[in-house]
Order: C-alpha cells, then structure tokens, then sequence
C-alpha cells in the first residue's frame, strides 16, 4: 500500500486549517493567535514562561511581544518579583479580537467534521491513537505537555 496519499491528505488539511487560522484572525498573525490564547489563560505570565510554551527563543517572542504592543494588544508590566523581567496582560481589544477568533476557529472545526458521526469520530480518534503508537510506542493522551516534553528531547538530543 502505497501511504503517500493519505500524508499528502494529512499535510494538507494541516496548511488548511493554518490558513483558515490566519484568515479567521480578525486582523490577528497566524503567530499571534497562540501567544494570545496563552496570555489569556495566564495572565500575568512572562515572556521566559511564553518562550518556553510556543518552542521559540526569548528574543523572538520579545520581538513578538513588541510588536503586540505596539498594536494595543497586549501590556507588558515590570514584574513584582523581579524588576529584570515583564509581565503579560491582554488589553481589551486583544480579548475582543481573540473571542472573535476562537469563535471563527470553531465554526471552521464544525464544517471540518460536519458529516462525520459519533463512531466516526471515535474510529478516527482510534486510528490516529494507533499512529502516535506506532511511532512512540506509547498510548498518550496529547496535551501541551506532550508537546513541551517532546521539545525538551528533541533539545536534549
């Protein structure tokens, strides 16, 4: 069986839902959307916390943030705990704008899965759980932290 079809399909639903992410983020970069969602969840958090979440450099997420900040979106405070490092805080406009584009994301993952039932869902969900296996030969459940923890190896290496 030749798989190359079915990675061709998987990549490209990947590019598909990276432009409907960048299309959909109400004025928002691509990059953005996930430094917000961050934010938002943690607020308060500094940009070494932010660096080591999105996988990238202090110095590319300073440049981010700069950029943020210089479009009204986010905040950046001297920590209390350390005069040597920033804090994060979305303004308003960056909460409206990211509501707006979690709401875009979700109409898109509806349409995505439109006709697919309950067991269809669950066979795919089975079958990709057989992919990661395959490959880590561990049945995971994929969180952030899977993601981190495999940075982490990736850099030990």
């Amino acid at each position: 069986m030749d798989y190359s079809q079915i990675l061709k399909k998987h990549l490209f639903l990947h590019l598909l839902r990276k432009e409907a992410m960048r299309q959909n983020a109400v004025g928002l970069m691509g990059c953005q959307m996930p430094i917000l969602t961050y934010i938002d969840r943690k607020p308060g958090c500094t940009q070494a916390d932010l660096a080591r979440k999105m996988f990238v450099s202090p110095a590319s997420i300073a440049k981010s943030i700069d950029r943020l900040e210089n479009s009204g979106l986010v905040t950046r405070e001297v920590s209390q705990d350390s005069k040597r490092q920033y804090t994060l805080f979305l303004t308003e406009n960056a909460k409206k704008a990211l509501a707006e584009s979690v709401k875009n994301m979700q109409a898109y993952d509806e349409k995505l899965f439109f006709d697919f039932s309950d067991q269809d869902l669950a066979t795919l969900n089975q079958l990709m759980d057989k992919l990661i296996f395959n490959v880590t030969g561990e049945n995971k459940e994929i969180t952030h932290e899977t993601f981190a923890q495999f940075k982490r190896n990736k850099e030990a290496d």
